[in-house]
């Protein structure tokens, strides 16, 4: 019977042990570098994938950004809407303020015009009430007033007219004489 080192040094001869030793620095050294090969794997393929995404979007793809960029981005954003909501409001509350001042406008002139309606509207009850005989008369009495003062002022004219022409020829007899 062979003992176990037998076995042994008959495996581990001279030209058998090289390959052995290589073989097990090459397993040894794969052993290490596959963390690094992963790790240069995978930003390999996300290199590859940005890279296609460019080429077949025509868009950069978008970075990881840090949850406190993302939160000053927020806060940011935030703060404009917030501002853009404010100009709202402010404009919103002052066209609430003109709608209201043109509709307190519009009551006041609507309480005038009623009381011009009710009042109106009196009068031609007092004048319903008056009797057709006396305004008959008041009629009357309008027309031969009117033609009086028509009759007076076509008198008017004609002596204003004829004043006129005097004066004009008096004054181009003295004005030919001092030219003279």
């Amino acid at each position: 019977m062979t003992s176990i080192f037998d076995f042994y040094k008959e495996l581990f001869t001279a030209e058998t042990i090289i390959p052995l030793i290589l073989v097990s620095l090459v397993a040894i050294a794969l052993r290490v570098l596959t963390p690094v090969y992963r790790n240069f794997e995978n930003r390999f393929a996300e290199y590859l994938v940005e890279q296609l995404t460019k080429l077949v979007f025509r868009k950069p793809v978008s970075k990881k950004i840090s949850y406190s960029a993302q939160l000053t981005s927020l806060t940011e954003s935030l703060n404009k809407s917030s501002a853009e909501v404010d100009n709202l409001l402010n404009e919103l509350s002052e066209v609430a303020q003109d709608r209201q001042k043109t509709l307190q406008g519009l009551e006041s002139e609507l309480l005038r015009l009623e009381n011009r309606q009710t009042e109106l509207s009196q009068r031609i009850k007092d004048l319903e009430n008056v009797p057709i005989p006396v305004a008959e008369h008041f009629a009357k009495l309008t027309e031969s007033l009117s033609e009086s003062s028509e009759k007076r002022s076509a008198q008017r004219d004609y002596i204003l007219f004829v004043l006129g022409l005097i004066l004009g020829t008096v004054l181009s007899v003295i004005t030919t004489i001092l030219l003279k």
